[in-house]
């Protein structure tokens, strides 16, 4: 009965299903398994995602104390942790704790994620590509070495960044790496930073030039963001955790960077300029923003930045108990996500000024990251996708 329906009404119905659902209904027809491959369904099928699921669940990282103080991914269902989340299964059998990631995402419903350990070599530094609906993940290659580095110096730091290239159609990790003498552990340089891209079409790394300075850039993903194919990094001239000078932005199809100035945040009732509690990046009405939260005020700014000018959108008060942002929960409704001194999460929409707890709870824990969960159909490891022509590659956008 339902295969007499137009294929347009069929592709429709369907993409509105979650993944669980369109994984078994492959097996309903060979119509229906052609539909659910193709790269035009995929592509409908993350846009109602989207608006369907975009309220729903959403991903956070935890210090976790008894893991040695690492960071801990966990995938959150209504304010509920999910206790069959796929990740902890997967780095398990690959012999991998599950503990000590950094988590870059998601994008199109993927997720990138690292081991970011100082003193770690970088060709034993786990990296891979996560999609949680499909239970796949893909282990990347060896990051490559910059091109005649010196000999008595190796990569040290390391911040990433994870999206989408609408030019050439590819998913593209951008890791930006810092240097230290071999002989000293603790010694960074004030080298200018490099930049290494890999790429998911040729699954591949390159090197692809340095900043034209040195920048003290925060590990945190709260101090990135990913919008209108270029990302966003805090960073800052001296090393600082509580204080940010420039953002850092890098555009992930031209690879060209920029150095953009934060706007001068004055606190109330004082002359002083850029004196916040804490700031973190995030997204809002589809431009980058900047959260600014002043402790002692108990509110927050959001500004955002339209080509070269910063405007303030609104300012807010919160709770007392509210110590830090996290970034955005839905980019689309302008979200953002906050921690308080109990260890909870507070949910607050900027734009209807209310907030509520997302009952979340960690024993001996502290979020660090949140970034909205998003279900996708996108392969990882099929070669056959990618391989494919940009023509038709370009259905995905």
């Amino acid at each position: 009965m339902l295969d007499q329906l137009p294929e347009n009404l069929i592709i429709e119905i369907l993409s509105w299903l979650p993944v669980k659902s369109l994984l078994q209904y492959k097996s309903v027809s060979k119509s229906w398994y052609k539909i659910i491959k193709s790269r035009y369904f995929m592509s409908v099928h993350l846009k109602h995602n989207y608006v369907r699921r975009t309220n729903n669940c959403f991903i956070a990282q935890f210090d976790i104390s008894q893991a040695g103080g690492e960071l801990m991914p966990e995938l959150i269902w209504h304010g509920e942790k999910d206790e069959s989340n796929t990740i902890h299964d997967y780095l398990s059998l690959q012999h991998d704790p599950p503990y000590n990631y950094d988590i870059c995402g998601p994008c199109y419903g993927i997720y990138y994620l690292w081991r970011s350990c100082v003193g770690e070599h970088d060709s034993h530094r786990p990296r891979r590509l996560w999609n949680p609906a499909l239970h796949e993940a893909k282990k990347l290659p060896p990051m490559i070495m910059k091109p005649n580095i010196s000999s008595n110096m190796k990569y040290f730091n390391e911040v990433c960044g994870f999206g989408f290239d609408p030019v050439t159609m590819d998913y593209k990790v951008v890791a930006i790496k810092g240097y230290a003498i071999t002989s000293d552990r603790y010694g960074l340089m004030d080298y200018p930073l490099s930049i290494m891209i890999y790429s998911l079409r040729t699954d591949s790394w390159k090197y692809s030039g340095d900043l034209s300075k040195h920048y003290y850039i925060p590990r945190a993903n709260s101090c990135h963001a990913f919008v209108n194919r270029s990302f966003y990094w805090l960073g800052s001239y001296e090393k600082d955790p509580f204080k940010h000078d420039v953002i850092i932005a890098i555009d992930l199809a031209t690879e060209e960077c920029q150095e953009i100035k934060l706007p001068d945040i004055c606190i109330k009732g004082s002359s002083m300029t850029r004196v916040t509690y804490s700031e973190c990046l995030m997204v809002y009405n589809g431009s980058i923003a900047l959260v600014a939260l002043h402790n002692q005020e108990r509110e927050f700014d959001i500004w955002t930045l339209k080509g070269t000018t910063w405007s303030k959108e609104l300012t807010m008060e919160l709770d007392r108990w509210v110590w830090k942002p996290l970034g955005h929960y839905s980019a689309d409704n302008n979200l953002v996500v906050f921690a308080n001194y109990l260890n909870c999460l507070i949910l607050c929409d900027p734009d209807t000024k209310e907030t509520s707890e997302l009952k979340v709870h960690v024993k001996d824990g502290n979020c660090k990251i949140v970034s909205a969960y998003k279900e996708s159909l996108v392969p990882l490891n099929d070669r056959n996708f990618w391989d494919q022509s940009d023509e038709h590659q370009r259905i995905l956008v």
